[in-house]
């Protein structure tokens, strides 16, 4: 019965040293490069990825959050690039974190039929946090992203688009 009751002890220590205290300020974001080729003939498909946030901790545990993200492909003459803004929060628990967010955006092809759209979504997240120095922690998260309502611009009907990604990047945590 000791033990049981240390180990619960020791959980209950743990947990309340990770506790973001309201008025935490947050931020932090990643970067991704990728450059594939199907064979040696081929043009190489590139991609370029790279997101930021900025968050504020309202009460103990409980940050909003405001982000953008940056998207970008090219592939011989065509070229694709999309940006969103986002406003949502995150709830965290030791160094677990979910949430959602509202993204809001608009993308342009470059190619044979130039056209740019916008659109709305829907973004989901869960995620873990290893600390890598006090304050700094790596970051591990899954997202999933929903459109909502119809695009604009050149683009027409209902957005039913829908994306799970995986991502790391850094968090920094300032009290």
């Amino acid at each position: 019965m000791k033990k049981v009751v240390i180990i619960i002890v020791c959980l209950l220590i743990s947990s309340s040293v990770f506790a973001f205290e309201e008025g935490t300020k947050a931020f932090g974001g990643g970067v991704d490069f990728n450059s594939f080729k199907s064979n040696s003939d081929a043009d190489a498909r590139n991609t370029f990825m790279a997101d930021v946030f900025g968050g504020y901790f309202l009460i103990n545990n409980v940050m909003a959050k405001a982000m953008m993200e940056y998207y970008n492909s090219s592939h011989g003459d065509d070229f694709y690039s999309e940006y969103l803004f986002g406003l949502g929060g995150d709830y965290f628990y030791d160094h677990f974190f979910a949430g959602a967010a509202f993204l809001f955006g608009g993308s342009s092809y470059s190619n044979a039929s130039d056209h740019s759209s916008s659109a709305m979504y829907l973004d989901f997240n869960a995620g873990y946090l290893f600390e890598i120095v006090e304050s700094v922690f790596f970051k591990l998260q899954g997202d999933y992203i929903m459109g909502l309502g119809e695009y604009g611009g050149d683009s027409e009907g209902d957005n039913e688009e829908t994306e799970f990604s995986l991502s790391a990047g850094i968090s920094v945590f300032m009290p």
